[in-house]
């Protein structure tokens, strides 16, 4: 260094004998030190997001080594599952993740997300993984609990900047039951992901016009607690629906099931109409068209009863979801995550309870999610769905705690 080099030279013509040897180490060692730090601050400043504690018996372990052989060399995506503050949001009060539950996640992740976009995408078997590969954030952040915001809802995930996904509620984990696995993760991943995918290519500004009135900002949790009888609403709907036939159905069913029930109490007149109303019941009940579409009336209604109030409010204003009317972004990566992660039948329940008007401004939105991905990306939302719904009734067939490396 040029100031050092100077620095000896002065010294070198200095007179010796006007500093004792000692002082002359101690100016010495001083200068040296200034210098030092001097040289640390100029050329390599701080990194204040990284920790200047070094690990130096930092060992892989048999999850270390499963997830760079499925995570890292097929996508170039790191895993973090040890809990570490810089990579945490510190306004939360968080807690690890467990090392059980983040090897079921991983195992879960990579089938029911990476390697469904890489089956639709075209790129199974192939080294480069290149969908997942080029947009996948480079960093999957594992949290085992969840954030609570000050409007008391629940941080599920976040994505930042297209560089970390991180990912909460980890150790509520629970792998048998899919609904469970969608709402607190999976939708989740697929929303998240859909935003990095908007952030690469913009999508049509005519989205944010269709419901352009209707988004709520930070008041979106409670602006759909309202009217709270909505439900009942719906199920009017649902039976003025029926085909006259189910009607007439319907209507022999319940007598006969309340002649039925007074027993002993029956009259000899009563029990004779319940036996008129039996046979017709049988006789309504050999039309299998009649019985289907009884069935799916339940079901739809079984589906619509498990609707919170303010999901079906949302429904009706044009919103898939409460969040949805936050903001437009959100609203369409909302749509493109429910849709991918709901089975047919619960799509089709949502949109009926969103009646007419939220129903035409739903699919109006839908059909501009649907051609950005396919128009932009090649993507068949359909088929992406037809794919992760697949993988999920797969998932009783994995062995989700194993560490095998197996060469894909």
């Amino acid at each position: 260094m040029i100031i050092l080099r100077s620095l000896i030279k002065v010294l070198g013509g200095t007179n010796r004998s006007c500093l004792h040897g000692s002082e002359l180490i101690s100016l010495v060692s001083c200068v040296l030190l200034s210098l030092l730090f001097f040289s640390c601050a100029s050329e390599d400043p701080i990194r204040q997001d990284r920790s200047v504690i070094a690990d130096r018996n930092k060992q892989e372990n048999a999850f270390d080594k499963w997830l760079y052989e499925n995570y890292m060399k097929p996508y170039n995506i790191e895993v973090k599952y040890k809990f570490d503050d810089n990579e945490s949001d510190r306004r939360y009060n968080l807690a690890p993740a467990e090392f059980h539950k983040s090897i079921q996640f991983a195992h879960l992740a990579r089938h029911l997300c990476l390697e469904a976009y890489d089956e639709v995408t075209g790129s199974v078997g192939k080294p480069s993984r290149a969908f997942i590969r080029q947009l996948f954030p480079k960093v999957l952040h594992l949290v085992g609990s969840t954030g609570y915001n000050h409007n008391g809802t629940q941080i599920l995930g976040t994505a930042e900047g297209g560089r970390k996904m991180t990912l909460y509620r980890i150790n509520d984990l629970n792998p048998s039951s899919i609904a469970e696995l969608n709402l607190y993760y999976f939708q989740t991943i697929h929303h998240e992901f859909g935003h990095i995918q908007n952030q690469t290519k913009p999508y049509p500004a005519d989205f944010r016009q269709v419901t352009a009135n209707g988004y709520r900002s930070d008041t979106w949790s409670k602006a759909w607690s309202t009217p709270s009888e909505v439900h009942e609403v719906v199920y009017k709907e649902l039976a003025d629906g029926r085909s006259e036939d189910l009607k007439k159905y319907t209507k022999v069913a319940q007598e006969y099931y309340r002649l039925y029930a007074l027993g002993s109490r029956r009259t000899k007149e009563e029990t004779q109409q319940m036996e008129l109303y039996k046979k017709e019941k049988r006789e309504l009940e050999a039309n299998k068209m009649l019985m289907q579409e009884h069935s799916t009336y339940n079901k739809r209604l079984d589906m619509i009863k498990n609707l919170r109030v303010s999901e079906i409010n949302a429904l009706r204003a044009g919103f898939i979801s409460p969040y949805a009317s936050s903001q437009h972004y959100e609203d369409f990566v909302e749509l493109q995550a429910t849709f991918v992660t709901d089975a047919p039948e619960m799509w089709d329940a949502k949109l009926f309870a969103a009646g007419d008007r939220g129903r035409e401004l739903i699919k109006r939105k839908f059909e501009i999610v649907s051609s950005y991905l396919q128009h932009d990306w090649g993507i068949n939302l359909h088929a992406l769905r037809d794919c992760v719904l697949r993988r999920q009734t797969e998932i009783k067939d994995l062995d989700i705690n194993s560490l095998v490396i197996n060469d894909k």
